[in-house]
């Protein structure tokens, strides 16, 4: 089988990444619609080339040695309305629509439901892969379904909500699923008239001259708040050439947040000033506050990778970094926040083409 016209050789990830580092794939096919994703399968289970499924690129680390096979990108950025059920709008959204014009276009039609979510960069498809969440509000609030494409066998198939896992940050796209299903459209309910209160206290803060602020008022108070942590990627910022969150905020049992308690004593720190937040039978403490208190603080430089100097949970590319110096600075953060205050932190970011390099990271909370 010849290798489709739209298919190229040794294209380059790095560029095509936030963090900015990574080496090539081997081949790289960017599908413009589902016939061409399904070609691009095809010739690569005939060629017996491994599969790699790539969104916008703005939460994965790619390592050095690049990608061995195809690597794949879906560009579809179709909008469809599905459905009008009085104040609820159900809409389709191809995956490759961009995340942040997703949200615009949202706020200008008044429809609630993700002007919380403004700013995050990447592409539709990946967000019910790490169900999304910013300043009080998640994907799992709005999402309906998501249609894919069985990679095996070249199938559509629509998953309801109810069957995805989604959790904090994962899904089951994420983890038992990866790499067996490209997402091909997401859908969604959104609700039209005014949005709901602020919940998350940043955002309250930031909207407390408004007494009944409105969904163009939301979005425009957490654009700020991003910006303010270089959380909107900006290529004017220097911190710019990250993944944003590197890892997760860990989520405690009771006796797990003793022992935290107890730890911060230990190495002189007020326990009474650590954030925690209820979420379920667990607490939700700051993986950025913990980063801090382990003496990794904003702005930290390790040669050409670092800590964004506006936020110490996000891992910079300083300039002409290398994806190992990455994972060097995430182990010694994931070390040191472990053996100072005896939590385990996750990492957010998907890591392609790593071994064992990495898997004490990955393996942090199992």
């Amino acid at each position: 089988m010849r290798r489709p016209g739209f298919i190229q050789g040794r294209a380059s990830l790095a560029s095509r990444c936030t963090l900015a580092v990574g080496g090539d794939a081997d081949y790289l096919a960017r599908a413009s619609s589902v016939d061409q994703a399904r070609d691009a399968l095809e010739w690569a289970r005939v060629q017996g080339h491994p599969l790699t499924i790539l969104g916008g690129g703005s939460n994965c680390l790619v390592a050095d040695e690049g990608l061995d096979g195809l690597v794949l990108q879906f560009l579809p950025a179709q909008r469809r309305t599905l459905e009008r059920h009085g104040d609820r709008v159900h809409i389709g959204v191809a995956a490759g629509h961009d995340w942040d014009r997703l949200v615009d276009w949202s706020v200008k039609h008044g429809l609630c439901g993700l002007e919380c979510l403004s700013g995050i960069p990447g592409l539709v498809g990946a967000a019910p892969m790490q169900n999304i969440g910013a300043y009080g509000q998640q994907l799992d609030n709005v999402l309906e379904a998501v249609t894919v494409l069985d990679v095996a066998t070249g199938q559509e198939e629509r998953i309801n909500r109810d069957e995805l896992g989604l959790g904090y940050r994962t899904s089951h796209l994420k983890t038992e699923w990866a790499g067996r299903f490209l997402v091909l459209e997401v859908e969604m309910i959104l609700r039209m008239g005014a949005p709901e209160s602020p919940r998350y206290g940043q955002l309250q803060d930031a909207l407390s001259g408004a007494r009944e602020p409105d969904l163009a008022q939301v979005r425009d108070a957490v654009l700020k708040l991003r910006r303010s942590k270089s959380m909107v990627y900006d290529r004017k910022d220097p911190n710019h050439r990250s993944a944003g969150s590197f890892f997760m905020n860990p989520r405690l049992l009771d006796d797990d947040l003793i022992a935290l308690e107890e730890k911060l004593v230990e190495q002189g720190i007020d326990s009474e000033a650590l954030p925690r937040y209820p979420d379920g039978d667990r607490w939700k403490v700051p993986a950025a506050w913990l980063i801090e208190a382990a003496g990794f603080k904003k702005g930290l430089e390790r040669g050409p990778v670092g800590l964004s100097s506006n936020h110490s949970l996000a891992l910079i590319n300083r300039g002409r970094a290398q994806a190992q110096d990455l994972v060097n600075l995430a182990r010694e953060i994931h070390q040191g926040v472990a053996e100072r205050l005896g939590v385990r932190l996750w990492p957010e970011p998907v890591f392609l083409g790593f071994s064992d390099s990495v898997r004490e990271l990955l393996e942090a909370n199992k």
